[in-house]
C-alpha cells in the first residue's frame, strides 16, 4: 500500500512537471520566428517556387527580427536591478527565506540607484531605443541601402522598440515608415510572382521613391494655407457668438478637409498597418467592456501576431496600394510628357484621392 501510495506521489509530481507547469510568454523572437513559419506554409501552399519562398520567408524573419525586437540598450538603473536580483537569489539559495532576501536585495539596489548620478543623467528608454534603431540605420546603409530607406526602417524600428519595451503609448508610423512597409511588400509580391531578387529590390527602391515624392513632400506652404483658412473660420464663428468648442471643432473640421484636398494624400495602407489596426481596435473594445488591462494587452498582442500570420510572405495589395500602383502609372506617364515635377506629382495625388474614396 505505501509502494502504490509513494509511486502514486511520482506519477503525479512527473504529470504535474510535464503538463501543468507555467506556460512562458513567447518572446519578441518566437512570435517572429511563428510568423515566419505560418508564411513559409503559406507561401508553398500558394505554389510559389520554394527558391522564392525561402527568400521571402528569410526577408520577412529578418525585418521582423530588426524592426520589432530591437533592445534598448540598459542604462545605470537596469544593471542596478539585474544585480539586485542576482543577489536576491544568491541569498535565498544560501537558505534565506524570501522575505528577507528581499529585503537585502532592494536595499543593495536603492545603494546602486544613488550612484546612478540622480538619474537625471540617464537616457531614457525611448532615448535608448532611438539610440538602437540608429545603429541600425547604420548597418543598413553599410549594406548598400538607400540612406532614405534604411532611416523609414529606423523610424519603424524605434516606434515598435518603445511600444514593445518602454510601456508607453507610440506615435503612428512616419509617412517615409508607411512608403517603406508599402515598397517591401511590393518586393514581396515581385519575388513571388518569379522577379529575381536584385530587380525586384530595384523596383521597390524605385516604388519606395515615388511614393515619398507623391505623399511626403507637402507643397510649400500647404500647412500655413489650411492654417489661415481655418483661423479665418474660427474667427468668423466666435463673433456670431458660437462657443470656443464649436467654433474650435469648426476650424479643425475645415483645416483637415483642406489638408485633404490640396496637401499630400497619405501612404497607401498595407496588410501590416491594417494588422496594427485592428490590434488597437480589439484593445480598445477589451478595455472598453471593463476587461483587465494585461488581458487586453494580450488580446491585442494575438491579434496582431494572427492578422499578421494571415498576410503571409506575400501579401495581397490593399485597395490603396491597387490606388498608389495607378497614380504611379499616371504620374510616370505625365512626367514623360512634359518633364514637369510638379504637375506629374499633382496629377498623380489627384488620381490617388479620387481611386481611395472607394476603399473607405
Amino acid at each position: 500500500m505505501v509502494d502504490c501510495t509513494s509511486r502514486a506521489a511520482d506519477a503525479r509530481a512527473h504529470c504535474v512537471s510535464e503538463h501543468c507547469s507555467t506556460t512562458p510568454q513567447p518572446t519578441c523572437q518566437d512570435r517572429c520566428t511563428a510568423r515566419a513559419r505560418a508564411a513559409a506554409e503559406q507561401c508553398t501552399a500558394a505554389g510559389h517556387p520554394a527558391s522564392a519562398c525561402e527568400t521571402l520567408v528569410q526577408q520577412l524573419l529578418a525585418h521582423c527580427v530588426a524592426e520589432t525586437c530591437a533592445e534598448p540598450a540598459p542604462d545605470c538603473r537596469d544593471d542596478c536591478e539585474d544585480h539586485a536580483e542576482q543577489q536576491f537569489e544568491a541569498c535565498v539559495a544560501a537558505g534565506g527565506s524570501e522575505d528577507s532576501c528581499r529585503g537585502v536585495a532592494d536595499s543593495a539596489e536603492g545603494a546602486c540607484v544613488m550612484h546612478c548620478d540622480g538619474g537625471s543623467s540617464e537616457p531614457s528608454c525611448p532615448a535608448r531605443c532611438a539610440t538602437a534603431a540608429e545603429g541600425l540605420r547604420q548597418a543598413c546603409v553599410t549594406e548598400g541601402n538607400d540612406p532614405a530607406e534604411c532611416a523609414a526602417r529606423a523610424a519603424e524600428a524605434a516606434r515598435h522598440c518603445v511600444a514593445e519595451k518602454c510601456d508607453g503609448d507610440t506615435e503612428s508610423p512616419s509617412c517615409p515608415a508607411l512608403c517603406e512597409l508599402h515598397a517591401r511588400a511590393d518586393f514581396s509580391r515581385c519575388v513571388a510572382t518569379g522577379g529575381t531578387p536584385d530587380d525586384c529590390k530595384s523596383k521597390a527602391l524605385d516604388e519606395f521613391r515615388g511614393c515619398v515624392t507623391m505623399h511626403c513632400n507637402p507643397p510649400p506652404s500647404c500647412e500655413q494655407a489650411c492654417d489661415a483658412r481655418a483661423s479665418r473660420v474660427e474667427r468668423h464663428c466666435l463673433k456670431r457668438g458660437k462657443s470656443a468648442d464649436v467654433c474650435s471643432k469648426a476650424a479643425d473640421d475645415v483645416r483637415a478637409a483642406c489638408q485633404a484636398r490640396v496637401c499630400s494624400p497619405p501612404p497607401p495602407d498595407t496588410c501590416e498597418v491594417d494588422c496594427e489596426q485592428r490590434a488597437a481596435d480589439a484593445k480598445a473594445q477589451c478595455l472598453a467592456s471593463g476587461t483587465d488591462e494585461t488581458q487586453c494587452d494580450a488580446l491585442g498582442q494575438g491579434t496582431l501576431d494572427q492578422c499578421q500570420q494571415d498576410c503571409g510572405a506575400a501579401p495581397d495589395q490593399t485597395c490603396g496600394e491597387q490606388c498608389e500602383q495607378n497614380a504611379q502609372q499616371r504620374h510616370d506617364t505625365v512626367l514623360n510628357a512634359t518633364q514637369n515635377e510638379t504637375r506629374a506629382t499633382r496629377r498623380g495625388q489627384r488620381v490617388f484621392r479620387r481611386c481611395n474614396r472607394h476603399c473607405d
